[in-house]
C-alpha cells in the first residue's frame, strides 16, 4: 500500500488518532504511508534497489568494490577483459533496476523534468539523455550479455540466487527481498560450500561522487478500520512500533530495517551507513505504479532494440508513465 495510490487506503483506520509511538521508525519511511492526515500503515522494512558484489572475485582480479562511475566503469573494463560477463539478471530486471535509483532521483529531484513528464513535454528527451547515455555506453561494451540475461528466470529469486553462488558472477543487480534469500541457499549450493566467498551489497554506484540512492517501504501492517477485532489489531501495531520488534522482523527475514536505531545487519552495511551519494530520494507520491511500470518497459524494450532512437523511447516513456 502507497498512501493516495492504494485501492486499501479507504479501508484503513487512521493510526495516528490511537494511543502508538511512532518515534522508533524511520520519518521518511512512515510518511510513505501518511495519507490526507493519516497514518494508514507502518512499514514492515525498507525494499532497496542495487548491486550484489562477489567481493572475493574482485579482489583476485586486483580490484575492489566501486564507489563511483569512473570506478565501477573501470572495474566493468577490467572483469571484460578478463572474460567475465560482468553485469548479470534477468532482461525484464536486470536494466531497468540498475537505473532505477538514477531515474527516480532525476524524476524526484527535478521538479522541471517532473513537469516534462506530466504535461507530455518532449524536452524530457534531452532531461532523461545521461541516463540513456549509461545504457548505450554498457550495450556497446559488452558488460551485459543480453542472450546470457534470457536464460535468468525472470523473478530473479532461486534460480538467479543459485548462478551467483556458483562463483563467476562481478555483480548480480537485485533489490533487498531477492537479498533476503541469500543466506539460507549457501548451504544449498555446492560451489558455495565448496569455495565460499565473500559478497556484499551496494548501491549502484553510477555518479561522480557515488550513488544514487533511493529508499522505500517493503509493505506494512494496517489496522481495518471495521475490523471485528479492532482493539486487539491496534495493540499488535503499538507492540509492532517498538524498535527491538522492528529489528526483529527485518533480522529474521533478512531485510533492512525501518528503525531509526537499526540493528547491523553485515550485508547491508553499504546501503544502510552510505558516505558517498550523488543525491537521494526517498518515496512519495511522484513515484507512482505507472511511472515504475513505464520506467521497467521502455528500458527493456530500448534495450532489445524495440525503438528506434532513445527519443522514441522517452516519447514512449511519457506516454505512460503518469497516464490516466
Amino acid at each position: 500500500m502507497s498512501g493516495k495510490n492504494s485501492a486499501l487506503a479507504g479501508r484503513c483506520a487512521d493510526l495516528s488518532k490511537e494511543d502508538i509511538s511512532f518515534d522508533a521508525i524511520d520519518k521518511e519511511m512512515l510518511g510513505a504511508y501518511y495519507c490526507d492526515g493519516k497514518q494508514l500503515s507502518i512499514p514492515m522494512s525498507q525494499n532497496l534497489y542495487g548491486i550484489i558484489v562477489n567481493v572475493s572475485l574482485l579482489e583476485k582480479e586486483g580490484l575492489s568494490v566501486p564507489q563511483n562511475y569512473d570506478e565501477f566503469v573501470n572495474a566493468l573494463d577490467v572483469l571484460k577483459n578478463k572474460g567475465y560477463v560482468p553485469i548479470q539478471g534477468p532482461s525484464s530486471k536486470v536494466y531497468s533496476e540498475l537505473l532505477i535509483n538514477m531515474f527516480y532521483n532525476m524524476v524526484g529531484n527535478d521538479s522541471e523534468l517532473y513537469g516534462m513528464l506530466k504535461t507530455g513535454d518532449d524536452g524530457a528527451v534531452e532531461k532523461l539523455g545521461p541516463i540513456f547515455d549509461v545504457l548505450d555506453l554498457f550495450k556497446e561494451k559488452g558488460y551485459f550479455d543480453l542472450e546470457l540475461n534470457d536464460t535468468y528466470p525472470g523473478d530473479n529469486y532461486d534460480g538467479a540466487i543459485m548462478k551467483f553462488f556458483e562463483g563467476d558472477v562481478p555483480f548480480w543487480v537485485c533489490n533487498t527481498e531477492k537479498v533476503s534469500g541469500m543466506k539460507k541457499r549457501e548451504s544449498k549450493s555446492e560451489s558455495f560450500k565448496a569455495a565460499p566467498f565473500e559478497y556484499t551489497y551496494i548501491f549502484s554506484p553510477l555518479g561522480e561522487k557515488g550513488s544514487y540512492i533511493y529508499r522505500e517501504p517493503w509493505f506494512g501492517f494496517a489496522v481495518a478500520k471495521d475490523s471485528d477485532a479492532y482493539e486487539y489489531a491496534v495493540e499488535f501495531i503499538r507492540f509492532l512500533a517498538t524498535r527491538d520488534e522492528i529489528n526483529k522482523i527485518a533480522e529474521i527475514k533478512g531485510v533492512p530495517s525501518v528503525a531509526v536505531e537499526h540493528n547491523d545487519i553485515d550485508i547491508y552495511k553499504n546501503v544502510l551507513e552510505t558516505k558517498n551519494a550523488e543525491s537521494s530520494f526517498e518515496r512519495d507520491d511522484k513515484i507512482t505504479p505507472e511511472l515504475t511500470k513505464a520506467w521497467y518497459a521502455c528500458s527493456y524494450r530500448y534495450m532489445m532494440g524495440e525503438y528506434s532512437d532513445r527519443a522514441a523511447a522517452v516519447t514512449d516513456l511519457i506516454s505512460k508513465c503518469y497516464a490516466e
